[in-house]
């Protein structure tokens, strides 16, 4: 029977341990679970365990309740391990990654420096055995410990699991599960921890005294609330449908290709079909690049989830990483999802510069994740400026590149028809296309801002259709983008025929 994702986490780890490894810093927001995993280690190793929290000083391992010491400071605690306690078992140090960030008002480089002098104790002498766990939402080594430390970030339960904790809770509440059902309950529990998996399952059973696909909505609600803590990611409803798009038949066509790979992924895979990666969308302002993104997660039938890369910028050295990793394992945790990334062309400016150390460093970071990401998340990437770092171009990070321009006359025509449905509007086909060609340098945003003022000034004149004066004010009153912006567009227009990107309409 393959292992579950936590249970090859502990396996890694035990390895570490037995290995006589004396630092291992475990990121993790699932501090039950957490602890749960190494009392399991200690157990298994015979190993006595004591705790430092950061706030509070010396914590019984299995309480927290605060043991009356002196000296509760972390170098008071290391001073104490090193001149008064034998080198042996584990010691837990929680959320001090404050005390070791040069900028926080916490930092501590004499307790940086006992670290290291007991870290070298244990490396040196035979007689010590002490495992030391770095506990908290983030990674921070002292620099003069960086290559002494292991990393682990702690996984979420996999889809394994949560079927087992749903089957599990079934069994104990003495309901019948469906099990047609539990494909959708346990996508839904996806990217929660496992006390948060065990509290909703509770909810929903109070309401219905069962869980059954009914509850979808609440757990996705509370995988919402999720993403809300996280101030890079944004979980965005909408109700944009294949049909909201006027145009763009390439792109659209190849968008439900990769869809229905996606609705038959495991079958896909089994056959030697590879899980779509994402596409990269390039082109002018107001042409529909943000709109597809949200029409891809409706064709996929999956949460949409936009990334801001703007958000995950720190003012602490290793915090805008530390940012970037969470919000993209937060991503694989909610996967199935497509994850939207807007205007990327910002958020990587001046990528190789040297004074862009930061954006250098995210952007190698995010390029790996790119490339090696296994979960089904499907990258759909916007950017009005083609002129992005060539490593992000090549194949192997999105299965395509797509370019957006100007809607043709046939594309005016079909956007004006949606923009008009939306407000239960009707024109005659004459009038719908002597509109197209009088707009013939509108992009997408600014059809849809002429359809609103038309409508708007039909209201206000009282009247109870719209007529071609309406629309015709409206033309002359908004100067579309193309004119607007000519020289850029110009320049825009002339990289992509050097790039020779695929056209997005036919």
């Amino acid at each position: 029977m393959d292992s579950t994702a936590q249970e090859l986490f502990s396996e890694k780890v035990t390895r570490y341990i037995k290995s006589f490894y004396p630092l291992i810093s475990l990121s993790t927001f699932e501090e039950f679970h957490t602890d749960e995993l190494i009392q399991k280690w200690a157990e298994e190793n015979d190993a006595k365990i004591r705790e430092w929290s950061n706030g509070v000083g010396w914590v019984d391992f299995k309480s927290k309740r605060p043991l009356n010491v002196s000296d509760n400071t972390l170098a008071g605690a290391l001073s104490f391990v090193l001149d008064n306690d034998r080198q042996e078992g584990f010691l837990v140090l929680r959320d001090v990654w404050p005390v070791f960030q040069r900028e926080s008002p916490q930092y501590d480089l004499q307790a940086a420096l006992l670290l290291k002098k007991l870290v070298r104790r244990l490396q040196t002498s035979e007689d010590s055995s002490m495992t030391i766990f770095l506990v908290g939402a983030r990674h921070e080594i002292p620099l003069i410990l960086e290559k002494d430390a292991v990393r682990f970030d702690v996984p979420l339960p996999d889809r394994k699991e949560i079927e087992g904790l749903l089957h599990e809770h079934a069994s104990v509440q003495q309901y019948d599960l469906n099990e047609d059902e539990v494909p959708d309950i346990v996508t839904a529990l996806q990217g929660l921890g496992e006390r948060e998996i065990e509290q909703l399952l509770n909810r929903a059973c109070i309401i219905n005294a069962n869980i059954s696909r009914d509850d979808v909505d609440l757990f996705i609600s509370e995988k919402e609330q999720i993403v809300r803590r996280n101030a890079a990611l944004e979980m965005v409803e909408g109700s944009e449908n294949l049909g909201d798009i006027g145009g763009l038949d390439n792109l659209t066509q190849w968008l439900q290709r990769k869809g229905r790979i996606f609705s038959r992924l495991a079958e896909a895979n089994d056959f030697g079909v590879d899980t779509p990666k994402g596409v990269l969308i390039v082109g002018m302002p107001g042409c529909g690049k943000s709109l597809c993104a949200k029409v891809t997660a409706s064709i996929f039938k999956l949460p949409l989830l936009r990334l801001d890369l703007g958000s995950v910028f720190g003012k602490y050295l290793g915090e805008s990483e530390a940012n970037l990793r969470r919000a993209l394992s937060l991503s694989e945790a909610i996967s199935p999802c497509v994850l939207w990334l807007d205007e990327l062309e910002k958020a990587f400016a001046g990528v190789g510069q040297t004074n862009a150390d930061v954006t250098t460093r995210l952007f190698g970071y995010f390029l790996t994740w790119l490339q090696e990401n296994t979960k089904p998340i499907f990258v759909i990437a916007t950017a009005n400026n083609i002129e992005l770092p060539p490593e992000l171009l090549r194949r192997g990070r999105f299965d395509e590149t797509f370019f957006v321009t100007f809607p043709t006359k046939k594309e005016r025509e079909k956007i004006l028809k949606i923009h008009l449905k939306k407000r239960s509007k009707k024109l005659s086909d004459n009038d719908i296309q002597s509109l197209a060609e009088k707009m013939d340098m509108f992009a997408g945003s600014d059809i849809e801002a002429v359809v609103k003022e038309a409508v708007e000034a039909a209201f206000v004149d009282g009247k109870a259709a719209l007529t071609a004066k309406h629309f015709d004010d409206a033309i002359k009153n908004i100067k579309p983008l193309k004119k607007m912006a000519s020289d850029l567009i110009s320049k825009y227009e002339e990289m992509y025929k050097k790039y020779s990107i695929r056209p997005a309409s036919s």
